[in-house]
């Protein structure tokens, strides 16, 4: 058994949605456009994660990592919201955020840093 204090690290994947196209990524035939059916484009909306991770978590982490096997983080909707989320309720984390770079405008990407 374990508790919400047991926990200190968290790696998740926020979102499927992805910009590129990778040649090894089962989400494309050798780097083409043509999309598999192996998993639905989804993501984690900001009430969802809130919901997942409640404040007594989010307050006990040293660790936050948003990446992706099969998504970029950078393509959920409400990534900015989930990190002031995170940041408001532990400033003191370390949070990592692994992406491409390749979506969004630069607007996004100065609120991100914000």
């Amino acid at each position: 058994m374990f508790t919400f204090k047991d926990i200190k690290k968290v790696h998740i994947e926020i979102s499927s949605c992805c910009n590129a196209a990778c040649g090894n990524c089962p989400r494309n035939i050798h780097g083409s456009n043509h999309k598999r059916t192996i998993f639905d484009e989804t993501e984690i909306s900001f009430e969802s994660f809130k919901y997942y991770f409640s404040i007594e978590l989010i307050e006990g982490l040293t660790d936050f990592t948003l990446c992706g096997n099969y998504g970029d983080p950078s393509l959920a909707t409400d990534l900015v919201s989930i990190v002031n989320y995170i940041k408001e309720h532990n400033p003191r984390l370390y949070l990592q955020i692994n992406t491409n770079g390749g979506a969004r405008n630069r607007e996004f990407w100065t609120d991100l840093a914000k």
